[in-house]
């Protein structure tokens, strides 16, 4: 059987004319006219919200009409076509996507101190007489500025622990017993810049201070904050310059 004929059976077998059947199916009625007729046919969407409102299967709503059977077969695969489509196109989006946000996080630009803002804040010094010392165990430990917004860092990278305590061993240690005195520089620098304190060479009074930013943290990072990191050098410091801007000078001890 033809399917605009069922379509007819059905309709007429509730008792509905082609003006409420259009208005259940949000159709016109000129669209339910060329079903019936043979002229059109329903999506298989419309198909399957028909089969439903009768209360037929679509296979027994089709059946019989080979030319329906092969436009649902041909929809159905186009719709598969299309959802593959889609979804590769969404999966190579999203990798491009990734790919380039790798590529901000991991890429980096040198700042100089005054395009950033950076600055130093003070520079203080820590004396033998400041430590507690443990020469058993070659330690010796300061006790830091009670402030939770710095961070601290010695000349290894290693962070003080939460205690507040900053813990001189191993070459640190050496070097504080050597030279009695050991200096510890507090930077306000951008939120996420990643800092570097070049180590000063023997007897040199010159620290060479490096900021970097990746390029993600540049471009969508929190603007206008800041926050303090303190790294620990030893030796006396007159003079921080800024490596990113020919060495110009960012602090000069006052004499």
């Amino acid at each position: 059987m033809k399917l605009g004929r069922r379509i007819t059976e059905l309709r007429k077998a509730n008792n509905l004319t082609q003006e409420g059947l259009a208005e259940r199916c949000s159709v016109t009625r000129q669209t339910i006219s060329n079903w019936e007729n043979g002229k059109s046919y329903p999506d298989l969407e419309m198909l399957v919200f028909i089969s439903d409102s009768f209360d037929i299967s679509l296979d027994a709503l089709v059946k019989g009409d080979g030319k329906m059977v092969q436009e649902i077969t041909k929809e159905q695969r186009k719709g598969r076509f299309q959802n593959y489509k889609m979804a590769a196109l969404t999966v190579g989006l999203l990798l491009l996507v990734g790919l380039g946000l790798y590529a901000l996080e991991h890429t980096y630009v040198r700042l100089s101190t005054e395009d950033c803002g950076a600055e130093v804040v003070e520079v203080n010094s820590v004396h033998l007489d400041d430590v507690k010392i443990d020469r058993d165990r070659k330690m010796a430990f300061y006790k830091l500025p009670n402030d939770n917004a710095r961070t601290y860092y010695g000349v290894n990278g290693t962070k003080a622990p939460a205690k507040g305590i900053y813990v001189f061993e191993g070459e640190e240690y050496n070097q504080l017993m050597n030279n009695k005195v050991a200096s510890y520089i507090t930077l306000e620098v951008p939120d996420r810049a990643v800092v570097s304190v070049g180590s000063p060479k023997a007897g040199s009074d010159t620290v060479e201070l490096s900021l970097e930013m990746s390029n993600f943290d540049r471009i969508f990072g929190k603007k206008g904050g800041s926050a303090v990191s303190t790294d620990m050098w030893f030796s006396e410091v007159n003079r921080i310059v800024d490596a990113n801007a020919g060495n110009s000078i960012v602090w000069k001890k006052s004499k």
